[in-house]
């Protein structure tokens, strides 16, 4: 039940707009799918064989869930052929595509369960890099199982405070996302809890943090880059309020326009645009656009040079061995993994670092374990391969063994042209390697 002090919020905010907002709040939540235009340039809609799906009038990857079908287990989501989201979050993205965003660096700060960065990661294309950070550890391994699945090669996954980011990579970052932790007003309809947790208190909490992590974002941008600010909720103190306070101690910003493409799914106020549930297909959103107005300053990255080593030789030998790759791979470690990137690896690799590009793996008594990332996202150029039908692609992602007819060696498993993972092939036998966590019962 909405609280009094919230209706008055909204009263004053939408005004003779507010009775058509409370009715929306009695319709269904509204579903949709990002389709992963890395793996398939061109989603094939009538080869999905999911009812309901209707194209989103703002990006061409996107698509409403109309039926509300439950996506989790279908095959195609667990070979990251899409990703189930919400309408309003992906026009976030789609308000800077008139930034020309093809090998742009965006950080996303705050970006599990990873909708946002999925997108950006997109729109760069395979010539520009994401960071995507989540602070909080558990959140942050939802965020990198959403990269892995989906095959994605040009992000770095990170766990840390934002301010980290200030102190090893300032000013590095065409755009820096924000997309801040908020009172959640927009979540109200698909999440009753939501409302009975909402509190005037926490709003004004939330302020504080949201302007203290903008402090830190507008030391990450690059002179003449974007930050791109939003919310999942409506009212003003978490919304225009924070943008103004922002702008009144930063001269050198100013409100910047966004991609016009976007504005009939927009209500504008001072210092935004919010996507309202009675206004369009979602549950809502608000974003603003600010731009760094200082002249662009030319800077060269530092590029990160790894030691060569036994284990790192080894490992190379082995993707060579297995992998047809038609670029070159700079490499790194993580941890006790080796990565790699198409992209040159930047000195810049924070503390809490998940992965960076993609994992490949590591090397274990001699041997390489390659990990399942590997085959999400560079599965079309292994040397083996085995494409599976309905009945034993179900097989594979519960885990069982497969007859196949491959020679001896870790192959590449694909469905409906998407890799699924990878399984190891013994005379004649494919053991299982899809992940225990990712397995379906």
């Amino acid at each position: 039940m909405l609280k009094n002090e919230y209706k008055q919020i909204m009263k004053e905010l939408l005004k003779d707009q507010y009775d058509k907002y409370i009715q929306s709040l009695q319709e269904e939540p509204v579903k949709a799918i990002l389709c992963n235009t890395q793996k398939m340039p061109i989603f094939q809609v009538e080869n999905s064989k999911i009812e309901g799906l209707q194209p989103m009038p703002y990006g061409t990857q996107y698509y409403y869930n109309t039926l509300g079908v439950k996506l989790g287990n279908h095959l195609l989501h667990l070979a990251g052929a899409f990703y189930c989201t919400e309408p309003s979050s992906m026009i976030v993205v789609e308000s800077i595509k008139h930034l020309a965003l093809q090998g742009k660096t965006v950080l996303d700060l705050c970006a599990s369960p990873g909708g946002k960065s999925i997108a950006c990661a997109l729109a760069v294309e395979e010539s520009g890099m994401i960071v995507s950070n989540e602070i909080v550890p558990s959140r942050a391994k939802i965020l990198y199982s959403n990269i892995e699945r989906l095959g994605l090669r040009n992000v770095v996954v990170t766990s840390a405070n934002s301010e980290i980011f200030k102190e090893y990579a300032p000013h590095s970052f065409d755009i820096v996302l924000v997309d801040a932790p908020c009172s959640g007003e927009g979540m109200f309809r698909k999440n009753e809890m939501a409302q009975n947790l909402w509190s005037l208190e926490e709003v004004k909490s939330n302020a504080i943090k949201q302007l203290a992590i903008l402090e830190n974002a507008c030391q990450c941008v690059k002179k003449g880059g974007y930050i791109l600010y939003s919310t999942c909720t409506f009212n003003r103190m978490e919304d225009d309020d924070v943008i103004e306070q922002f702008l009144q101690k930063h001269p050198d910003f100013q409100k910047a326009s966004i991609n016009p493409t976007c504005l009939p799914y927009l209500k504008q106020s001072e210092y935004g645009y919010r996507f309202l549930p009675h206004l369009a297909k979602g549950e809502g959103q608000f974003l603003s656009l600010l731009a760094y107005i200082e002249e662009e300053e030319e800077t060269l990255p530092k590029i990160r040079k790894e030691k060569n080593s036994k284990d790192l030789a080894l490992v190379q030998q082995w993707v060579k061995e297995n992998f047809e790759m038609p670029f070159p791979l700079y490499w790194c470690m993580v941890g006790n993994k080796y990565c790699v990137s198409q992209n040159p690896i930047t000195e810049f690799q924070p503390y809490h670092c998940l992965c960076y590009g993609v994992m490949v793996g590591e090397v274990v008594k001699g041997r390489v374990e390659p990990h399942h990332q590997l085959f999400c996202a560079y599965g079309q150029y292994a040397k083996r391969k085995q494409a599976l039908d309905d009945k034993s692609a179900m097989q594979y992602v519960k885990g069982e063994e497969i007859l196949v007819d491959l020679p001896n060696g870790y192959a590449c498993v694909m469905y409906q042209g998407y890799t699924l993972g990878m399984g190891k092939v013994v005379n004649g036998v494919m053991k299982n390697k899809f992940p225990k966590g990712l397995r379906i019962s």
